[in-house]
């Protein structure tokens, strides 16, 4: 079956990534947007962050994902779609997640769309899902 495994390869000359877990807006037949910022999240290519400005005038660059530590974060269900992301570049840390330069789904939670972006159906995803990602693409981040 298509999308059984990640066909998305992350660039070679990354210096590792940071799995992280977001959700997007859906729009049929298979795009899906950013939640705040009206980005669309192409098939096959890496999404590179733009610059923004906020209304207090600081500019904010990064593509979020919540960080996954004791459970997935719950407030992504009530979007069209979630999933694991890779996330690489410059990658900033924060309370409860991250703000990278580069990302791309690992996983997706809508079987016709993960087929679409060549990346795991993965419905409802849990922690142990989440190692057994990090397992599989032979990598493993502090919770």
């Amino acid at each position: 079956m298509k999308g059984e495994e990640n066909k998305f390869i992350l660039p070679s000359n990354s210096k590792g990534f940071i799995i992280g877990f977001r959700a997007w807006r859906h729009y049929p037949p298979g795009d899906i947007l950013s939640l705040v910022a009206i980005t669309e999240w192409k098939p096959n290519e890496a999404l590179k962050a733009n610059c923004l400005v906020s209304k207090i005038g600081s500019k904010m660059n990064g593509i979020n994902a919540y960080r996954v530590t004791r459970n997935i974060p719950k407030i992504v269900y009530i979007y069209h779609v979630s999933g694991f992301v890779a996330l690489w570049g410059t990658v900033i840390e924060h309370k409860y997640g991250y703000r990278a330069q580069y990302a791309y789904p690992l996983t997706l939670d809508v079987e016709d769309l993960a087929n679409i972006y060549n990346v795991k159906y993965l419905p409802r995803p849990t922690l142990e899902d989440f190692n057994h990602l990090q397992d599989t693409l032979g990598w493993r981040q502090s919770a």
